[in-house]
């Protein structure tokens, strides 16, 4: 009765409601079905040095069924398609399939060899103050990659919010932070199986056209919605050209252009960039920045990128503050 309600009565009607809450046994967080779109897989493909061998990867998840896929403690989400609920695992490996194939990586992820692809967790937090401010939404994934008997760590987290105009199901709602997010996880993963296995990457002549269009639409009579997709795509690029202008888009007004590039620099720069990720960790003045510099010194996996994880997983650990429990969900994609 109460979702029906908020759906036909929009953002006043959660204000309402939520003061209903407070004098009701009614159990939170509410949960919404929401219709989510089939992630599009990428254009460009990527460049091989030489010639690419088949892998074979025998699929495995940890995935609980029935799981709710962005879940928080007013607002939860379960993802449907054609007013189905989505098999999760399944979504996920499809999806990544699609991106490798877009990719031309060969990998076939319905092997029985001994290397593996284990998918451990796929969800979101899901977070909103009060009927007034934005729907954040914190997607994130984690995989184990074994090969030749060497375990990858791969990990995503993509953070989008946006204000609802109407209700918490709208469609441009749930484009914004559901549908985006999701398809960028699944390419920042396939990225990574590809930095893993092949370590191909985008062409010179493709990275420059995405800087030139990230130039041109990060203005504000450009498309900035399309800008921050495409400086995720600098960062999946594998192609040290792009380096440069993440380092530019890194200082950007714009937070999801700025997002995104600090996103990517741990995944081009590694250990070069390590020292300039660790400064922006420490003098991000918002939660998200400092977040997404923690992820992207995660994604640089080197020695000392970890001791610093877990000299801050420990920092985290037992506090209750909202960073200290995001921040700990964060660490663990890498550490846990």
């Amino acid at each position: 009765m109460i979702m029906r309600f908020l759906q036909l009565n929009g953002l006043g009607a959660i204000v309402l409601v939520a003061g209903l809450l407070q004098g009701c046994a009614t159990q939170l967080p509410i949960t919404f079905a929401v219709d989510v779109d089939t992630p599009e897989p990428s254009q460009h493909a990527y460049v091989s040095a030489d010639q690419d061998q088949p892998r074979s990867l025998a699929f495995s998840h940890q995935i609980p069924a029935g799981q709710v896929q962005a879940n928080g403690p007013v607002l939860a989400y379960k993802f449907q398609q054609e007013k189905k609920d989505i098999d999760t695992p399944k979504f996920f490996t499809d999806a990544l399939s699609r991106e490798l194939k877009a990719r031309e990586l060969p990998v076939d992820l319905n092997g029985t060899a001994d290397d593996q692809i284990q998918l451990l967790s796929y969800e979101s937090i899901s977070h909103r103050n009060n009927g007034f401010s934005p729907l954040v939404m914190i997607a994130m994934v984690k995989l184990n990659l074994i090969e030749n008997g060497t375990n990858h760590r791969i990990a995503a987290m993509i953070k989008r919010a946006k204000v609802p105009v109407w209700t918490v199901v709208e469609s441009r709602l749930v484009e914004a932070t559901i549908n985006q997010p999701q398809e960028l996880l699944v390419k920042e993963v396939a990225a990574k199986v590809n930095l893993a296995l092949f370590k191909n990457r985008l062409a010179d002549e493709q990275v420059d056209a995405l800087i030139d269009s990230v130039r041109g639409n990060a203005g504000n009579a450009g498309d900035e919605d399309l800008a921050y997709q495409q400086v995720y795509e600098l960062g999946f690029s594998n192609n040290p050209k792009a380096l440069p202008a993440l380092r530019e888009f890194s200082a950007s007004e714009a937070e999801y252009i700025r997002l995104a590039a600090i996103s990517g620099m741990g995944m081009l720069g590694g250990e070069a960039v390590l020292d300039e990720l660790k400064a922006l960790y420490q003098s991000g003045k918002l939660w998200q920045d400092r977040a997404v510099a923690l992820k992207a010194i995660g994604d640089i996996n080197s020695p000392d990128a970890l001791v610093f994880l877990k000299q801050e997983q420990q920092k985290w650990q037992g506090q209750t503050s909202q960073e200290a429990v995001w921040n700990s969900k964060l660490v663990a994609l890498y550490l846990d």
